[in-house]
Parts: C-alpha cells; structure tokens; sequence
C-alpha cells in the first residue's frame, strides 16, 4: 500500500516498524496474503518485514519472515534463491538460540536435498529428523519427509517400505489439517500409489486436490511445486482436462512445467525443471524420458 499523503515512507516505515516493536506481523501477514494469490509484491512485503523486524531486534519475528519468504520464492519457481535462504535462515536461528526454527529449518532439508538429486543426503537428513518424531516429538513437518521418503524407496524399489512411508505421511497430513501439508502430501501419495498400480486410490488423491481448487480452498500457486508433480501422474488417471481447468495462468516456472508435462511434453518439462535446479536424480529423469512412460495413459 502506499504511505499516507504528507507522511511519505519515514511515516509508513515508522508504523511498521513501531508494530514490529509490539511484537506484530502485520506487513508478514499481509505479504503472506498477497503471495498466496499469486500477487508478487507479497514477497517483497515478507521480506521487508524480515529487515523490520531485524532492526528491531525482533529475533522471531525475524525468523517468521525468513521462513515465510523461503517457502513463497520456492512456490514461486526461485528454488535456488529458496534453498540458500533456508540455509541462512537455520544458521540465524542457530545462533539466536530460536530452537523451534532450527528444528523447523531441519524438516525442510529433506525436500530441498530431494528435488536436487542428492537422495542419500535426504535420506539421512529425513532419519536424523524423524528420529525425535517417533521418539514422541511430533512435527508439522514429519508428513513431508515420510512423503519424499517414500519416493526414494518407490525409485529403489522397495514396495513395502514406499507403501508405508505414503501411508503414514497421508495420516500425519489429515491430522495437521493444514493446506499447505495436506494437497503437497495428496499429491505424493497420488505419485506413489499411482506407480504402485492402485489407480482407484491415486485418482481419489488427485480428485481430491483438484476439488479442493475449484471449492477455493486451496489456490494453486500455493501448492505451485505440488501441482507440477501431479501433472504427471494425472495423465496417467486420465485427469488431463479437469486438471488442466484448475492449473491457472500464472506465469512462474512451476506451472509451465506442469502444463508440459500433463500435455505430454516430457522434455520441454524436464528442462524448465533443470532451469530450476529440480533434477530429482538422473534414475528418475531417465525413466521419465522413456518413450513408453511419455506415451502412458
């Protein structure tokens, strides 16, 4: 919004900061609001709350506006910018002493080590996390990495292990109740049930996500990287229309490369991917490429 006639910013960025000071995320909120939309001035909101908040010393709202601002520049296709930032934003928590951000950082590691093809690395970072989790400290984040778990087993494959991890993940996700956990984890689940041949359930997942769009319950920007994995697994179940209708116009790497690929075009999606940095290991890639795969129903 713009500052008040007379006031110029010295007076909007006094608010601010006189909020920040109280302890309030006003400008976070608001950014966070307009991200989600698909409004990119939401992302520069978040981050100059983050500077607000630093420069009053506020070291947790701080570290809510960094994690707010990595998880909108990863939805918006800045997988790069994303995974540096989480990197920097555990290192700050570290040192302030913030361990709930630590912890949160730590659950996010998983999935940045995922998408960039070191598994190994993943899967440690996921052991060592879910250690705490079924030690009776449960987390938010435990859904995502018995998701991109599940994944690594199912590319290895190992069924019975896949088929627990997606499980168990789809339980955590229901449980949080929340969106930006549950469609990411239907998704996946939909991934890994649909390769394992249970097409009734993975088409219910996928159902699912696409009428929590249309309800408005969810936008697809929000679920932007969710939304491109989808896309492969819909051609599949023979959702191509209806998930086209809900993939919107939005013009961020993700959906490009979701639109690709539910279109068939294998390829030109695996290079929007790679632009991002997102090359989810060669094994993969390969088997994504595979005449047979890119012609599959």
């Amino acid at each position: 919004a713009a500052p008040a006639r007379g006031g110029g910013r010295g007076v909007a960025w006094g608010g601010m900061l006189r909020s920040a000071q109280r302890g309030g995320g006003g400008v976070r909120g608001v950014g966070r609001s307009r991200a989600r939309w698909g409004d990119p001035g939401g992302i520069g909101d978040i981050a100059r709350a983050g500077a607000i908040a630093e420069a009053a010393n506020l070291v947790e709202e701080s570290g809510r506006a960094r994690g707010n601002l990595c998880a909108m520049l990863w939805a918006g296709g800045s997988v790069e910018r994303a995974i540096k930032g989480y990197a920097e934003a555990a290192t700050a928590a570290a040192r302030y002493g913030l361990d709930l951000y630590v912890r949160w950082f730590q659950g996010l590691t998983p999935e940045a080590l995922f998408i960039s093809g070191e598994w190994s690395e993943a899967e440690s970072a996921i052991a060592t996390f879910l250690h705490d989790v079924e030690a009776g400290a449960p987390h938010y984040l435990a859904a995502d990495c018995y998701a991109v778990r599940s994944l690594i087993h199912l590319s290895r494959d190992d069924v019975a292990a896949a088929r627990a991890d997606v499980e168990q993940a789809l339980e955590l996700a229901r449980l949080a109740r929340d969106a930006q956990v549950l469609y990411p984890t239907l998704a996946r689940g939909a991934q890994v049930f649909a390769a394992l041949g249970e097409y009734p359930l993975a088409r219910a997942l996928a159902d699912e996500i696409i009428e929590a769009i249309r309800a408005g319950r969810v936008t697809a920007i929000l679920i932007a990287p969710s939304m491109h994995r989808l896309a492969g697994t819909v051609r599949g179940l023979g959702l191509e229309q209806q998930f086209a209708g809900v993939l919107g116009s939005d013009d961020i790497p993700w959906r490009r490369a979701a639109s690709a690929r539910v279109s068939g075009l294998l390829r030109q999606s695996v290079v929007i991917c790679g632009a991002l940095g997102v090359v989810a290991g060669r094994a993969q890639r390969r088997r994504w490429l595979r005449p047979s795969r890119v012609s599959a129903r």
